[in-house]
């Protein structure tokens, strides 16, 4: 194949994947060929299947654009390389590679330098809880976290809050952030990016952080005891401390922060408040009818959660549509359970009854609730 049609190929694979609002391209070689899948609204679809023996070149040609090395194929690589999508858009793709029995495995991480600015309302929140955040971002200290597992959108939420606070007044506060990597520029807020590989690690920038006379410090992800020793600490001597976690749900925060060896005098001194998220698929509007929710799904519900939750008797459904690509899905919402702390105290209505409202209101399905597990 020639070097112009592998490129053209690549740049056929990153429109479609961005046409489709992808997240994230898969490049999965199989022992027949290359399969190419897309993540849409959290799913994974196939996208294409390509003959075996493109599968090198396509992934030679990641390499150059990510300036890795084209000689090394038994090692992970990670990198990253600009994309013009067309003359108003420019895309972030950030690219690992791993070995498999099969050759190298590529995916490709999707990131629109263009960021559209995401508030706490338009990521899913109701009112009550945007107020009760904007109440404890106006605080001078204590510790706000964003948890939820891997992919529950903990990242989107924490540069929300970074909006928020600096919509607040940031010319009165000095507002640092701490990213691993910084995702999207946020006006109002000195963001210091992460380099691991120059062993620059989010201990150390929380130790250099500390000594720029800051307000308020947004912290990526707390990870291991000694960075959650440094966010309470700083919490304590009159910082305000912002940052995700990974934490099931309210309940499991304070558990978790204890594993990281976290006092509970000191948890119960710094914790105001815990954001506990998941993300759901949303009904495209353009093929949606009203259905009634099964009794086998109700029963399903009652097994899972016996909190006496009262479920609606019917919800809106895609069937599926060329918009939708067939799924009944278009985009994400979150679901949310805001809870404020206090003397280590916390009262929780769960992210359940935040579901049921939104498959109430016809922005998810009851099934959506089901997929995601117990919360």
């Amino acid at each position: 194949m020639t070097e112009r049609s592998i490129i053209s190929l690549l740049e056929t694979i990153i429109l479609d994947a961005w046409s489709a609002n992808a997240s994230d391209v898969h490049i999965d070689p199989t022992p027949t060929g290359v399969e190419v899948r897309v993540r849409v609204n959290g799913s994974l679809l196939l996208s294409r299947t390509l003959p075996k023996n493109r599968h090198n070149e396509l992934i030679a040609r990641l390499k150059i654009l990510a300036s890795l090395r084209t000689d090394e194929h038994f090692t992970p690589q990670d990198g990253r390389f600009t994309f013009f999508a067309n003359t108003a858009r420019t895309l972030d793709i950030r690219i690992s590679l791993i070995p498999t029995y099969h050759g190298e495995n590529a995916v490709l991480r999707l990131l629109s330098l263009h960021y559209e600015k995401q508030t706490l309302s338009s990521l899913g929140m109701n009112r009550s809880d945007v107020e009760r955040i904007d109440a404890v971002l106006s605080e001078s200290h204590g510790l706000l976290l964003a948890t939820g597992p891997t992919g529950s959108g903990k990242t989107t939420t924490l540069y929300a809050l970074m909006h928020a606070i600096a919509a607040i007044g940031h010319q009165s506060r000095s507002v640092v952030s701490i990213e691993d990597p910084i995702e999207h520029a946020v006006p109002g807020v000195r963001q210091v990016q992460i380099e691991r590989r120059s062993g620059f690690t989010f201990l150390q920038g929380l130790r250099a952080v500390l000594r720029q006379d800051p307000d308020v410090i947004i912290v990526g992800e707390i990870r291991d005891a000694e960075t959650a020793a440094f966010a309470v600490h700083a919490a304590l001597t009159g910082h305000l401390v912002l940052s995700t976690m990974h934490a099931l749900n309210v309940p499991s925060v304070v558990p978790r922060l204890r594993t990281l060896s976290v006092d509970p005098y000191l948890i119960s001194s710094t914790l105001r408040l815990a954001i506990a998220q998941r993300l759901v698929r949303t009904v495209c509007t353009a093929c949606r009818s009203i259905q009634p929710i099964e009794a086998a799904a109700h029963s399903r519900f009652a097994s899972k959660y016996k909190d006496g939750a009262e479920v609606p008797g019917t919800q809106y459904v895609g069937i599926g549509c060329e918009s939708c690509h067939g799924t009944g899905y278009a985009g994400r919402t979150g679901m949310f359970d805001v809870v404020p702390f206090a003397l280590g105290r916390e009262t929780s209505s769960g992210l359940m009854e935040d579901g049921l409202r939104k498959v109430g209101e016809g922005t998810t399905t009851f099934d959506e609730l089901l997929r995601i597990g117990h919360v």
